[in-house]
């Protein structure tokens, strides 16, 4: 499959049948993740990093699963480009700008064939899911009646025009939540519809949450929860993490939990010899 590569986060042991994942790799990178094979493993649910160099998949034995010879058939892997589609024309159908806008487009998709498709543009978002010395993470509980479900969120909202994304999730946790953080990491960044909408997330980690505020923005109100990351899996095979974000968030804090350290863009750049992309 052209413009993925396979990632294997394999045991030592080579007998294990380890699962693996798909990945687009990008200009800002990629996003891998991994679900383990059996409960109780010792990342129960696994690894979610943002890495500016992925490797293909490696069950060698080595110091870091990342080895030399996953990292070469990394770049060979991205030889060969998927096809693109050409876009003809397109105008604006509805204009509800600031917070979306549809275009409608005459496209030729890949396969050579002629259509009009539809395309929604919403602003950048800024998520961040704050975590504790306890293992858990800080969310929001609270309806979402467009979808009438009761579930879980990250704190989180769209970017100003001109506003870093940082800071916009440090904005966000406060008037949501009237917690503020000691730092941020970036942790990923990433498009949850691309094949109708383009809506850029921008995910955090947050350390060292205190609550310095009562909670200020009351459309956004929702009841404040510590919950443990040992529950992500549940949440997740129940529904019960609202949104992409909040689910990319809990992932990546217990990738954050399992592995001892924070996460960062240049988790594996020690690791990995650099991969060329464009």
């Amino acid at each position: 499959m052209a413009g993925f590569v396979v990632v294997d986060f394999g045991d030592d042991d080579p007998t294990v049948d380890n699962p693996v994942a798909l990945i687009a790799p990008s200009k800002r990178g990629a996003s891998c993740y991994r679900l383990a094979s059996k409960p109780g493993h010792k990342s129960s649910l696994a690894v979610m990093l943002r890495v500016g160099n992925v490797a293909t998949r490696s069950n060698q034995q080595t110091n870091s699963p990342f080895s030399k010879q996953s990292a070469r058939r990394y770049r060979e892997a991205m030889t060969d480009r998927p096809p693109r589609t050409t876009v003809h024309s397109g105008k604006l159908v509805y204009d509800g700008r600031p917070w979306l806008s549809v275009e409608r487009h005459h496209i030729t998709t890949p396969d050579g064939v002629d259509r009009q498709h539809h395309a929604v543009r919403l602003n950048p978002v800024a998520i961040v899911t704050a975590i504790d010395d306890q293992g858990r993470a800080l969310l929001l509980q609270r309806h979402r009646w467009i979808v009438d479900t009761i579930g879980y969120e990250s704190p989180g909202g769209i970017v100003d025009s001109g506003e870093e994304h940082e800071s916009c999730a440090r904005r966000e946790l406060l008037e949501e939540t009237g917690f503020t953080v000691e730092r941020l990491a970036l942790v990923a960044e990433l498009e949850p519809m691309p094949g109708l909408v383009q809506t850029p997330h921008y995910i955090f980690l947050g350390y060292g949450p205190r609550q310095v505020a009562a909670p200020t923005d009351a459309e956004e109100a929702g009841q404040l929860v510590w919950v443990p990351l040992s529950r992500t899996a549940e949440l997740l095979a129940t529904g019960q993490l609202l949104g992409t974000g909040t689910a990319v968030g809990m992932l990546a804090a217990v990738a954050d939990s399992a592995g001892g350290q924070e996460l960062s863009g240049s988790a594996l750049e020690q690791v990995v010899p650099a991969a060329e992309t464009s």
